[in-house]
């Protein structure tokens, strides 16, 4: 008897476990590539280089597929997400699925950095005595409940952003990194990663190398014995190692500081808005050392530098705060549903339990986290748009390893305990319910509510009015569009009848294409028969005929998601 009721008791959580696993599975895979319902500005860009890119192995503008930033529409991409696109549209066409597998693979790839990580940690310089280990199904376990459940590793598996790849490259250098035992390939090999990383996402290269300082630190014996900060060779021998393998980093990163676009994509990025283009602290410094006295030591006390690091003190606080973390996460739709957090509340709990757990246990190991964490946040509190979502995505592993680790522990340390058991147990089954609830919650919600709340945020209507319109465009007609919304010619080059090879004969500003063969954005001088004219619907009356000395008739009314109507005209002239 005793026999089958632990036999049903294993069968009840095998079945259990299988559950999530499938659960976690569906949440990534699910309506999978149509949901987000469309394909965001930079997802659309990408698909036009990959149209361009299969059919002549040159972007968009021209350029060779080989080259360490692509120009796209302007806003200069780093060149490997795109070539996993590249590589996806050669096997599956260029399509939305192909946009956006990358980053579904590198999501179940990031699973499997999480585990590594976690087996790393549990068994590097374990003694015999140290209980600190975990077996190869607890950390399974503890990873896919924590990363399968996270709305933030979900939704950026599910869209097509470098960020998530670029943080799944730099996982996996890191892991390399925490494996080497500071052998020479293996830490060439690691640098190699970072670099790789770097060309995913550019703001991975400030999170790399604090890691990289912080791990030789680690490996040293500074902490433990004082007096090695006296032995003068050890110092200079370390030394040369940190500036020997970061300068392998960096060399690697010479293709990318040296391409003609670099200046230009500088640019770019400094024009986003952030602190340190906030002239409210250069006013303020002023106006305090006007009221103190201006006198020399005001001027340091109050000085611009001192206004511009409380900004990014505060901006860091945002960035870090439980409340974004655990709660609300980003608002902004594209990144997040604005009402779950990136980690669901009730893994709060496991993440305090894991930072207590790695400070008792490994404090070399809390430390490298914490500074992967906290130089994640850094770049992402520059800008004046905190908290965000996609420029903290370098921070998804360490965070998932913390919740994993306390997750494990709290789980150990309440079942297998020999005091108290039931009400342990007790704790732990109202925990599990509690997780299940908030994960249901989301998920229902993820997949009815938000697809209808955020269709604007994901430009649903411009690939609505691209795919109605796209049917006009041929070489024996010519288009003319007014008052599309901006950039709309992307997605026409996305969804229009064009190959590919079309677009490099074409002009462009500023890598912007303002007039395409018989598509223009703009009035001609004169209009021509069966030429046909689209227009925002109010904008349209009996008046507009007469003005350009046309007839036009209506050929069709399209009105889209967001309310907005456009008239499509077939002009005849007059004359």
């Amino acid at each position: 008897m005793k026999k089958n009721k632990l036999t049903t008791r294993m069968l009840l959580t095998v079945l259990a476990l299988l559950g999530i696993v499938v659960w976690a599975f569906f949440l990534r895979i699910g309506a999978f590539p149509n949901h987000p319902a469309s394909l965001y500005i930079d997802e659309i860009a990408m698909l036009v280089d990959a149209k361009a890119l299969v059919t002549t192995g040159h972007d968009m503008h021209g350029n060779s597929w080989l080259q360490s930033l692509y120009p796209s529409y302007g806003d200069y991409k780093m060149p490997v997400y795109l070539w996993a696109v590249y590589l996806a549209s050669l096997l599956f066409t260029p399509s939305a699925f192909s946009v956006r597998l990358p980053s579904l693979m590198a999501g179940f790839g990031t699973f499997v950095i999480v585990y590594a990580l976690l087996r790393t940690l549990y068994t590097n310089k374990t003694p015999k005595h140290d209980t600190f280990r975990i077996s190869a199904i607890g950390a399974g376990i503890a990873t896919v409940v924590t990363l399968g459940f996270s709305p933030w590793a979900i939704q950026f598996s599910r869209t097509g952003f470098e960020a998530y790849l670029g943080q799944f490259i730099l996982g996996l250098a890191v892991l390399v990194l925490l494996r080497s035992k500071k052998r020479f390939q293996m830490l060439v090999l690691a640098m190699g990663l970072a670099a790789l990383a770097t060309y995913t996402y550019f703001s991975v290269r400030y999170v790399w190398i604090p890691i990289y300082l912080v791990w030789m630190v680690s490996q040293s014996n500074f902490i433990t014995d004082p007096k090695a900060w006296m032995r003068v060779k050890n110092n200079i021998f370390l030394g040369l190692k940190l500036g020997l393998y970061l300068l392998v980093f960096l060399i690697l990163l010479l293709p990318l500081f040296k391409s003609a676009l670099y200046e230009a994509s500088m640019q770019f990025r400094l024009s986003t808005p952030s602190i340190l283009q906030n002239h409210e602290q250069v006013v303020q410094a002023n106006e305090y050392r006007t009221i103190a006295g201006d006198s020399l030591l005001d001027r340091v006390l109050f000085h611009r530098i001192y206004f511009t690091g409380q900004v990014l003190a505060h901006n860091l606080s945002e960035q870090l705060s439980p409340r974004f973390i655990f709660i609300t996460g980003d608002t902004n739709l594209r990144h997040g549903t604005g009402k779950y957090g990136l980690f669901l509340f009730p893994f709060m709990l496991p993440f305090c339990l894991g930072l207590y757990v790695l400070a008792r246990k490994r404090k070399w190991m809390l430390a490298i986290l914490i500074t992967w964490i906290v130089s994640a946040a850094l770049p992402a509190a520059v800008p004046l748009t905190v908290p965000h979502a996609l420029r903290f995505l370098n921070a998804l592993i360490p965070f998932s390893v913390i919740i994993s680790i306390g997750i494990y522990e709290g789980f150990t340390l309440f079942w297998n305990t020999k005091t108290h058991r039931t009400v342990k147990r007790s704790l732990v089954g109202l925990f599990g319910l509690i997780a299940v609830f908030y994960a249901a919650a989301f998920s229902c919600y993820y997949f009815s509510v938000y697809p209808k709340v955020s269709d604007d945020a994901w430009f649903r209507s411009q690939s609505e009015l691209a795919t109605a319109v796209s049917s006009y465009i041929s070489p024996e007609q010519s288009l003319t569009l007014l008052g599309t919304p901006d950039k709309f010619y992307l997605w026409l080059l996305a969804y229009g009848p064009y190959s590919g090879t079309e677009f490099a004969n074409w002009s462009t500003e500023q890598y912007q294409f303002s007039e395409m063969d018989n598509v223009s954005f703009k009035v001609s001088e004169k209009y021509v028969d069966q030429q046909h004219l689209l227009l925002p619907s109010e904008e349209y009356s009996e008046h507009f005929d007469e003005t350009n000395s046309i007839q036009s008739r209506v050929t069709q009314e399209i009105t889209l998601s967001n309310g907005k109507r456009f008239t499509l005209l077939t002009v005849q002239t007059t004359d």
